[in-house]
């Protein structure tokens, strides 16, 4: 029993020694973090950047949608419930890609009020 409680103890200052090590050794030598944006140019390009990625979000949820709803219309058989399923879901794909379209044009309106590029 007591042997047990030794390696506990021995387990628990090691683990703190190790912790308070790496600690320091991050520390060291490390800078502040700075903002990436420094200027309307930086901002602009934040926001093709996250455009870009929306977008892309979109269609490849479109495209799930699209797989879905055809999947759903090709089991529905004669069940009206499915077909219902299956109607919103390419619904839904229409919207994604609306949304998609939308978000790549931000980029382009953005840069046009802010004149840049």
């Amino acid at each position: 029993m007591n042997k047990n409680i030794i390696t506990k103890i021995k387990e628990v200052v090691v683990s703190i020694g190790l912790f308070v090590i790496s600690a320091q050794a991050f520390a060291v030598g490390t800078n502040p973090p700075t903002s990436p944006i420094n200027s309307v140019t930086d901002v602009y390009d934040w926001i093709v950047a996250v455009t870009k990625w929306a977008y892309t979000i979109f269609f490849v949820l479109a495209v799930a949608f699209i797989l879905l709803a055809a999947y759903r219309y090709l089991m529905a058989k004669d069940n009206e419930a499915e077909v219902k399923k299956a109607t919103a879901a390419l619904k839904n794909a229409v919207i994604a890609i609306a949304i998609a379209l939308v978000s790549a044009g931000v980029s382009s309106i953005v840069s046009s009020a802010l004149s840049i590029k």
